[in-house]
């Protein structure tokens, strides 16, 4: 398995463990909150480091849909249930 899809794997894992967490802990504490702000500025930086195909494999995944609309960027994305619910090998 190549290195970028090792990467996007572990990511996948732990963004659906941590939403899983997050979604069962009501409200979360402020300590969770920072750690959470924390693993998306790495999952933000390990994106940026990888491929533009691998970026796209993942954008299509994660966006449901997106438009252009009065010269902004309208997206939807995909539940979070939904994203758990993949298999990794369909990733």
């Amino acid at each position: 398995m190549r290195a970028a899809a090792k990467t996007r794997l572990a990511i996948d894992r732990l963004m659906c463990d941590r939403i899983r967490d997050i979604e069962r802990s009501t409200p979360a504490p402020v300590d969770q909150a920072i750690d959470m702000m924390g693993f998306m500025s790495r999952a933000s930086a390990l994106f940026l480091q990888q491929p533009d195909v691998e970026k796209r494999r993942l954008l299509q995944i994660v966006v449901e849909k997106a438009a252009w609309k009065g010269g902004q960027l309208q997206t939807a994305l995909f539940e979070p249930v939904d994203l758990a619910a993949l298999e990794p090998g369909k990733l």
